[in-house]
């Protein structure tokens, strides 16, 4: 699975500063986020004030990696609702 980039272009974004405005919490700070996209599957984690960006960005990766190996799976062997 390729790398995901940290800059704009890249195979995924990471995101400290949410496009929504997102809310800010009682320190005043915005919550990390990470948006990663592969190919038709995009991702979006947001964390919460005591979370810092390198812990959003590694759930994110980890939420794409399953993603990534239940499609393998369902590819392989389509479940009983004809997903695959």
């Amino acid at each position: 699975m390729p790398e995901a980039d940290s800059e704009t272009g890249g195979d995924g974004d990471t995101n400290s500063d949410p496009a929504g405005g997102g809310s800010n919490g009682p320190s005043g700070q915005t919550p990390p986020e990470v948006e990663l996209g592969l190919y038709q599957i995009n991702v979006r984690v947001q964390g919460t004030d005591d979370d810092d960006l390198d812990a959003v960005e590694e759930t994110a990766r980890g939420l794409v990696e399953h993603l990534v190996e239940q499609a393998k799976q369902l590819e392989d062997e389509p479940d009983g609702r004809g997903l695959g």
